[in-house]
Formats: structure tokens, sequence, C-alpha cells
């Protein structure tokens, strides 16, 4: 296993017993979790190693938005994991939502899956049914009022950063953010 931290989402939670197991099994470090649903969402951090410090775990929108804020090697962190619904109005909810889990002093890292392609050159971010995504352009406001940098399209400007794709050809990327004056891990 490669990795430190982990960022799940879609983890179908169904109750804090659920988080309880969850929370046994990971035996590789901490985890904080939040429940929302056996359906289509709840989602996860997961931390391997015991140097991580977790000072905070914060369900910020039931099973699609949760923070931990944390201590490593001495530096202050607030990791954000984002599951963003599939339709784009409820998606926008949550995108207009994220400030509130943005601010703060903290080294920053946001992740997740946004179910939006911001990136123009390897797909655009997609039009909705009536046209322009109004999510896309809030995730781009967000992006742009917290200075957050795309961490993987930073060190990899040239590939395309697939990261899910299924038996019928489709595929899409999942993007981590960070602030662009804090740590890229």
């Amino acid at each position: 296993m490669q990795g430190d931290v982990f960022l799940l989402q879609e983890v179908h939670l169904r109750d804090e017993e659920d988080v309880s197991a969850f929370t046994r099994e990971w035996v590789w470090g901490p985890s904080g979790w939040s429940v929302g649903g056996v359906h289509s969402d709840g989602v996860g951090i997961l931390f391997r190693g015991f140097s991580f410090v977790i000072e905070e775990v914060v369900g910020f929108i039931a099973g699609r938005v949760i923070f931990v804020d944390c201590t490593f090697m001495s530096v202050k962190y607030r990791i954000i994991n984002v599951y963003a619904p599939a339709q784009g109005g409820r998606r926008l909810e949550v995108i207009r939502e994220l400030p509130g889990c943005l601010s703060t002093s903290r080294s920053l890292i946001l992740g997740g899956d946004f179910n939006i392609c911001l990136d123009v050159g390897r797909g655009g971010a997609r039009a909705g049914e009536g046209g322009v995504d109004y999510s896309a352009r809030a995730l781009e406001r967000v992006v742009g009022d917290f200075r957050l940098l795309d961490t993987f399209r930073k060190v990899h400007p040239g590939d395309a950063g697939y990261t899910w794709r299924n038996s019928r050809g489709l595929q899409a990327a999942w993007t981590t953010f960070s602030w662009e004056g804090g740590y890229v891990v």
C-alpha cells in the first residue's frame, strides 16, 4: 500500500455501528468518517501511521464533506474530503458550502470526487442540461478565492490523470487541491 492519507468516497456507511466497525478494521492508523446512507454517499479519511495526531473530525455535510484537523511533523493540516453529487443542482449546493470548511489558518488539502472536470484542455467543464454547468464555475471560484492549486496537474502537467474508468470506456479524473502557500504532499 502506497500513501499516507487516503480519501474515500461512496463508502455506504449505514450508521455509527458501521463507523465503529470501519474504525476497528483500519488498524494502520487513525481514521475519520461521515455517515450519509447506504445508496451513494458516505466519506472517510484514513491515515497510515500513528504520526498523524487527529485533533478534530467534522462531518461538514453528512456523507458528502468531511474534514479532519490534524498535526503531522509539527505542521497543522486541515484535510477535506468531498463527494459531490452527480446532479448539477445538488452538486452546486455542496460546492457553495465549501468556503465554510476552507476558512482556516492550517495548511489545506482538499480532495475527492467533485463530479466535475475543470480542465478545459482535457474535456472541459462539462455543460449541464441547460447549457453552462454552474457548479463547475462555482468550484473554479472557490479554487481561485482560496488560492488552491491542483497538485496532480502541477506535478504531471501533460498527464490526463484519469483515476476512474468503467467497462463502457467512460473515464474521470480525481482532483486534489492544496493551498498554494502550503505543502504539497
